[in-house]
């Protein structure tokens, strides 16, 4: 079973992913509090289905990253099989080599991050 998330970076891309599929967007709610935290809540039985979350870490980057991240944790806590990241703007992207000594080489963080966490590595099914 496949259920399709949005998180809210754009969630009208998601729409349209969900349309050309013909799988509709499965319900989340993502709760901002005035201190700039996020909160995600699952509102759908995700046990054993193969979750998709499209978001975008487009600007405010790390902001969008941080809800992704949330996304996985929750999925994953209502023992979801597979959880997929579809990220069409990968923030951090650029920074995939160590130009000076000294420097992290930050796409390989943002990467190990989103495995460490639970999404698939790889897409085989």
């Amino acid at each position: 079973m496949l259920k399709l998330f949005s998180g809210t970076a754009n969630p009208t891309l998601s729409q349209k992913v969900g349309d050309l599929l013909g799988v509709p967007l499965s319900k989340a709610e993502v709760t901002r509090f005035g201190n700039s935290e996020v909160k995600v809540t699952i509102q759908e039985d995700v046990a054993n289905a193969t979750c998709v979350v499209i978001q975008p870490t487009s600007n405010p980057t790390d902001t969008h990253l941080m809800e992704l991240c949330f996304f996985c944790d929750a999925l994953r806590r209502q023992e979801a099989k597979r959880v997929i990241a579809v990220i069409p703007y990968f923030g951090y992207a650029k920074q995939n080599i160590q130009h000076r000594e000294g420097e992290c080489v930050s796409v390989n963080v943002v990467i190990r991050m989103l495995e460490s966490i639970g999404f698939c590595k790889s897409l085989n099914f």
